[in-house]
């Protein structure tokens, strides 16, 4: 079973990576996001409104659906691994990369976004700076749990963050085919 999971904060560019890595690959993309969307048949915003814990457990179902699935990778949401034992469930279902991005280059990502995040609502400037810290050290534990970290800074393309964990992953395969 070959399943590569992409771990990193919000806008650390998992889905873009993750869909150029699943072409290079020749495998299937699944952004765990859009998965639980359709799942629920309700927008991420519309099941945070109703908790967090509520959210979570729509991921963690969502997540348990698409497993095993091989030749698969998969982008999680930003806060995936931190509930409950997601972590181990998805080390124990496949490859964990960590997709590392500086917290500057978040804040300029989240300031500038068109896409509506939960957590970060009604936050602007330094109060969104600060909150986005925090964020980032409660789940900076899970993310470098991950067998394999690979930074995307804004100098690197998509097309070059996604090369440099390919290799990484082809290597990793490659000492442990199974």
């Amino acid at each position: 079973m070959q399943t590569v999971f992409i771990t990193g904060f919000m806008a650390a560019g998992k889905t873009v990576v993750g869909t150029e890595l699943a072409r290079r690959l020749g495998w299937t993309f699944i952004d765990l996001d859009q998965e639980i969307e359709a799942q629920s048949g309700r927008s991420i915003p519309e099941l945070f409104a109703e908790g967090e814990d509520h959210f979570r457990a729509k991921e963690r179902e969502a997540l348990e659906a698409l497993l095993p699935c091989d030749r698969c990778v998969v982008a999680l949401g930003g806060g995936a691994l931190t509930w409950r034992d997601n972590l181990e469930v998805v080390r124990n279902s496949g490859l964990l990369a960590y997709l590392e991005v500086d917290e500057e280059v978040l804040f300029e990502r989240l300031e500038a976004g068109e896409v509506e995040r939960p957590l970060l609502e009604e936050r602007q400037g330094e109060d969104l700076q600060q909150h986005i810290g925090r964020l980032l050290d409660a789940r900076r534990r899970y993310y470098e749990a991950a067998t394999i970290t690979v930074r995307g800074d804004r100098e690197k393309s998509i097309e070059t963050v996604a090369e440099e964990l390919h290799h990484a992953i082809h290597s990793r395969l490659s000492a442990n085919p199974d």
